[in-house]
């Protein structure tokens, strides 16, 4: 995985955003979950803590949530905010999705909003994940749309490929839109031994008063686009952002905004046997 260690900030400072504008992915994985009171939750890949902090306001203090991520710096904002609301209930670690360690039939549930897309050995993970769950327990996943339905991440990433004269295609491996086919996503689930599926496709809106915030914020959360950006001569990278704001013209609100919608698909499977 690449780290984003550097971007944690970025996530942070972006967060009066994105919260509100993953909040209802996060209500609809808690509810295909079944998540109540006194439970015991997973959320990998939990970034700053959501849905973890979501999540832990439901359980309540008999319940107890994991949040996991990768990056400690992640994790150090992650612990700031649950302090800031007295969150008693969840603790966060260190985890790599690659390889998780996690005790046998322990979850009531498992969440994972938007960390499957770059994992390299998604079955192993997702077994891991069904192992880890008590029988009776749910795993619900979100994952990014194909590329031309996620604007506000691939728009400026095609429009960047022009810029240098390159061909840009969507990425199929390792990348936010690696699993954006759901029926081959649902095969996953089914071959890791989970059952009763249940899926559907959810928009995710992305406002921003003008182009040079969308900028700002993919330069803030991106890492490559960041190190595309700044490959870019000071001619370049003006030359780029005209054409950012062209491409971005279908965006355009009444009031000069941009509002991006981007699509997600929602995935729950149920173990039901003891493997």
């Amino acid at each position: 995985m690449t780290s984003t260690d550097s971007f944690a900030e970025g996530w942070e400072k972006w967060f009066g955003m994105i919260g509100p504008a993953g909040q209802p992915v996060t209500d609809t994985l808690i509810q295909l979950a079944q998540i109540r009171p006194g439970q015991v939750v997973l959320d990998a890949a939990t970034g700053i803590g959501e849905p973890a902090l979501s999540v832990a306001s439901i359980v309540g203090p008999e319940g107890f949530v994991l949040g996991t991520d990768y990056s400690s710096d992640m994790l150090k904002m992650a612990r700031r905010r649950a302090a800031e609301r007295e969150a008693t209930s969840v603790r966060f670690e260190e985890m790599d999705l690659d390889r998780p360690q996690l005790a046998a039939n322990n979850f009531h549930a498992i969440l994972c909003r938007w960390g499957l897309m770059f994992v390299a050995d998604l079955a192993n993970t997702l077994a891991q994940f069904h192992r880890a769950l008590r029988p009776g327990g749910w795993c619900a996943i979100a994952v990014l749309g194909p590329a031309e339905k996620v604007p506000a991440l691939s728009l400026a990433a095609q429009v960047m490929a022009r810029t240098q004269g390159k061909d840009w295609a969507e990425p199929s491996t390792f990348s936010a839109f690696a699993l954006h086919d759901s029926d081959q996503l649902s095969r996953r689930f089914t071959d890791a031994g989970f059952s009763n599926l249940q899926g559907q496709w959810q928009p995710v809106n992305y406002l921003f008063a003008s182009i040079g915030d969308f900028l700002a914020y993919r330069l803030d959360c991106s890492v490559d686009f960041r190190d595309h950006f700044e490959q870019l001569s000071p001619s370049e990278q003006a030359t780029a952002k005209n054409l950012i704001t062209e491409a971005a013209a279908p965006y355009r609100t009444a009031d000069g905004g941009f509002l991006f919608e981007n699509w997600t698909y929602c995935l729950a499977g149920q173990r039901l046997d003891d493997r």
